[in-house]
């Protein structure tokens, strides 16, 4: 159709993999879905520093290596697909993804796992092959305004994010040096109000839910690693902790990105990152303003007794009336 109109177009492709269920070696496959081209073994695989190195975590995680082996087959595919119909050399492809994998401080979460996630570009002639981009911090919410930008489209008014283009090119660009990120509510309409603010170094949450009460439930704990982490509580006392912290969290954590991504020492009373700490909750108020979050004045007024929980009990109300998520 576009070779018939001589118009340009744009095609988005969106893939189950590597959501649960993951591909499991043995078991029957669902309808329409293909077996990986490479099948993942428990022992090579590298277990992330924010989870424990046990047998069903180093399990799961080679199930979930498995589906991101057939996502790599699928997009593998897609290029097959635009090589051949001859747009190879004047098209825009981006590889993105929404979130990091389904495990415990990871997806649903606003951790340095949850948020660090692929954005891979090819566009022949304008984005120089192999480049890195280690320095700038982009959002899911760039995409939009960076697309316009390219296509010399109008942005449209009052649109959250901005174009990233100078950055494709090699480029500069102020205002990158951080980044916002948000969490609402888990499918079943449960309200985790989250916030985090992130630079090169260092990353500081605030968890509005947190009252030592609620308890954190989603897609997480679904599965074998959470199960595993559970059990192996029981007689060890670090993973122990990690558990308690995973499922009631604090209000406020702070952890040195830089030498501990994996955020496993929460800093927030030490008095060494005082100055840092004040440094990014100044930040995030600027940026709540920026976007007019509706948290706002709930973390402004978080010391004042009652502010969060007033907050938290309109979060509950408002998520009553939401649509619940449904997927096809």
């Amino acid at each position: 159709m576009t070779k018939k109109s001589g118009k340009p177009f744009y095609f988005m492709v969106n893939s189950d993999d590597p959501h649960r269920p993951f591909f499991v070696p043995g078991e029957k496959l669902k309808g329409g879905m293909a077996k990986p081209s490479r099948i993942y073994s428990p022992d090579e695989i590298e277990v992330p520093g924010f989870l424990p190195d046990l047998p069903d975590v180093r399990k799961e995680l080679s199930y979930y290596y498995n589906s991101t082996k057939r996502l790599d087959d699928t997009f593998g595919k897609v290029m097959q697909a635009l090589d051949e119909s001859g747009y190879r050399g004047n098209t825009l492809v981006i590889f993105m993804s929404d979130n990091g994998i389904a495990v415990p401080f990871a997806k649903c979460n606003n951790y340095h796992a949850s948020s660090r996630t692929p954005w891979i570009v090819r566009w022949p002639g304008k984005v120089k092959p192999g480049a890195v981009d280690s320095t700038h911090f982009i959002s899911g919410i760039d995409i939009m305004p960076t697309v316009l930008d390219i296509t010399g489209l109008p942005y449209v008014p009052e649109m959250d994010g901005r174009s990233y283009l100078p950055l494709m090119y090699g480029e500069s660009q102020e205002g990158r040096e951080d980044v916002f990120t948000t969490y609402y509510q888990i499918f079943a309409r449960i309200r985790y109000p989250m916030r985090t603010i992130q630079n090169d170094e260092f990353g500081y949450i605030y968890n509005f839910w947190a009252d030592g009460e609620t308890r954190m439930r989603g897609d997480a704990m679904g599965g074998l690693t959470w199960r595993a982490m559970v059990e192996a509580a029981e007689t060890d006392e670090n993973i122990a902790d990690r558990v308690e912290l995973y499922k009631y969290r604090v209000p406020e954590e702070f952890y040195d990105f830089k030498n501990d991504p994996d955020g496993l020492n929460n800093l927030i009373d030490d008095p060494e990152y005082a100055d840092e700490i004040k440094i990014l909750q100044e930040r995030m108020i600027e940026v709540m303003e920026q976007y007019n979050d509706p948290a706002l004045e709930a973390f402004k007024s978080r010391d004042k007794p009652g502010a969060i929980d007033e907050f938290m009990e309109q979060q509950r109300e408002r998520a009553k009336n939401t649509k619940p998520v449904v997927r096809f």
